[in-house]
């Protein structure tokens, strides 16, 4: 009665408690010694027990600090306690996610005080000017997660953009990923379309969150939100159009490969451009398209493989369609090598990330779904992409975008089948010392945000430079280069100091050769590399397995 005082005439709070007390919590206490006529204080000792909240102490890893959800404001923090996903070690390397519940608490337990948590922070907050935000965020399932916030700042730390621009550029009260949100909901919508443009992608801040929170995602619903309340710009617009037509695209892009040679000159680089075309972006060498895309390359270079151990296809994107088709070649040769069968559908288009990024959510559903039904018509054991974005957004993004579309089903079964090469060449074929010529030519690596975090694959590719090569760990490997698509595009300065701090790091390692799963993360690597003049081969994995396979 004293606990239900506070909540008069709030029947659904009401009816919670009620269904705690009498048919949850005594199945508890059953199995737990107890002395007579206690049981009802047991109950409510339980109840508050459960009501309030273990939070990872970043300083003590493996400890946790209790507060009462009575104590958090809006922005200001709301944790989900034992009840929910966290990380019980910020200092795990894998950072996983790590269900925690108490024993002995039945799931039924757990969703009603999770309700009942989330009423009575509404009703703490009944008289606090920013209510009516607080509702709209309560309403939308997807954000309701930022009041798992714990104040901890972590998203603010491990932010490469952070680092540089710091305070209020990444929020307009609160900092880090979780300000960019805050922005939206609690001070305006005029003032987040700017800031969320600061996100550069590399899921830094989802990978360490104390509270689970997906805060890319956020971020980029943020964006589309942002786009279809103000419309689009002529620019986006068209890139839209473009973009939504595969064969337009990709007719464009063919076109640009021609027009590009009076700056080429015949190099992989665009080194004649005039200065008016390249503004702030001095900063690297542009690549060059290239002269014949691998799409136009694969009806000649296609293996026939008698009796093969898989039947794989594969997925180009436009980087290595365009610019970069020796790494799809490179993949061919190892792949087909080693017993693989593999298909390139033609009707594959840009996987979309772009378009996602820039929140042009429509054009991104429609590229998604010509991919999907693209790959629906092959039986095919694994879906192979050399690109890690590409990768993470084809496996998790697909089946999130096309949530209530009649191509769900399909898209799950394709996003099923997605891997990334290095993934499959090592956990799938099994390839290790005794498939390669070990040159000992001193490697390094860098580990491209999607691959590292996106998809969580860490040992695959390192296991596989140290059988080709002598592999040299970097400082800083998992930090991001600054390449985030069109993010190098629209934040030049902010690309360009990423981009100087990751060659910095490459080079105090020694090493002739840095490879990597990404031809975005090769494009800024290699371009930074050749403006520096710098003694280092720039390639994919791919093709330094193709270079030293045995067979």
């Amino acid at each position: 009665t004293v606990m239900l005082e506070g909540f008069r005439g709030q029947e659904n709070v009401v009816h919670i408690f009620v269904r705690l007390f009498d048919n949850v919590l005594p199945g508890i206490q059953a199995d737990r010694p107890k002395k007579a006529g206690n049981l009802r204080v047991a109950h409510r000792l339980e109840a508050s027990r459960l009501l309030r909240r273990d939070l990872p102490d970043v300083n003590r890893p493996g400890r946790a600090v209790n507060r009462p959800v009575g104590d958090c404001l809006p922005g200001a923090g709301v944790g989900l306690g034992k009840l929910q996903n966290i990380r019980a070690d910020p200092a795990d390397p894998d950072r996983h996610h790590r269900a925690y519940n108490p024993a002995g608490v039945p799931a039924e337990a757990v969703a009603l005080v999770r309700q009942l948590r989330d009423l009575i922070l509404i009703s703490q907050l009944s008289n606090h000017d920013q209510v009516p935000q607080i509702g709209e965020v309560f309403r939308l399932p997807l954000f309701s997660q930022i009041f798992r916030c714990v104040r901890c700042g972590a998203c603010a730390n491990v932010c490469p953009v952070f680092r540089l621009v710091g305070g209020h550029k990444m929020g307009y009260i609160y900092i880090g990923a979780i300000g960019l949100i805050l922005t939206y909901f609690f001070h305006g919508h005029d003032k987040a379309k700017v800031l969320c443009q600061n996100c550069v992608g590399c899921e830094a801040c989802k990978n360490v969150c104390a509270g689970g929170i997906d805060l890319p995602r956020l971020i980029r619903e943020i964006r589309s939100r942002l786009t279809e309340e103000e419309g689009n710009p002529l620019p986006m617009s068209l890139l839209s159009t473009v973009m939504k037509n595969r064969k337009l695209f990709h007719r464009l892009l063919k076109y640009a490969a021609f027009a590009q040679k009076p700056f080429t000159r015949g190099t992989a680089f665009q080194r004649h451009l005039p200065a008016i075309f390249l503004g702030k972006h001095d900063f690297k060498a542009l690549p060059a398209i290239a002269d014949k895309s691998f799409r136009d390359r694969w009806p000649s270079i296609s293996p026939r493989v008698e009796k093969p151990r898989y039947k794989v296809a594969l997925f180009g994107g436009c980087a290595q369609d365009f610019v970069y088709p020796e790494q799809l070649e490179a993949a061919v040769k190892v792949l087909a090598a080693h017993g693989v069968a593999v298909d390139y559908p033609e009707a594959q288009t840009c996987c979309g990330l772009p378009l996602e990024m820039m929140g042009q959510r429509p054009a991104s559903k429609e590229v998604a779904r010509q991919n999907v039904e693209a790959f629906s018509s092959g039986e095919y054991d694994a879906i192979i992409t050399l690109c890690a974005s590409c990768a993470s957004h084809l496996k998790h993004s697909y089946p999130e975008i096309l949530q209530g579309d009649p191509l769900l089903f399909k898209a799950q079964a394709f996003a099923d089948k997605v891997t990334d090469f290095s993934s499959f060449i090592h956990d799938v074929l099994g390839l290790g010392p005794d498939d390669f010529n070990n040159t000992g030519e001193k490697t390094t690596y860098h580990a491209a945000c999607h691959i590292c975090r996106g998809l969580g694959v860490r040992e695959a590719p390192r296991a596989l430079i140290a059988d080709a090569a002598d592999y040299v760990p970097c400082n800083e490997e998992e930090v991001c280069c600054g390449f985030g698509g069109s993010y190098s595009m629209k934040f030049p300065e902010i690309s360009a100091q990423l981009l100087e701090k990751k060659l910095n790091n490459i080079g105090e390692t020694g090493a002739s050769r840095v490879v990597m799963d990404c031809p975005g993360c090769i494009m800024q690597i290699r371009g930074g590399v050749e403006k520096r003049n710098m003694d280092v081969k720039v390639s994919h994995i791919a093709e330094l397995l193709a270079e030293n396979m045995k067979i």
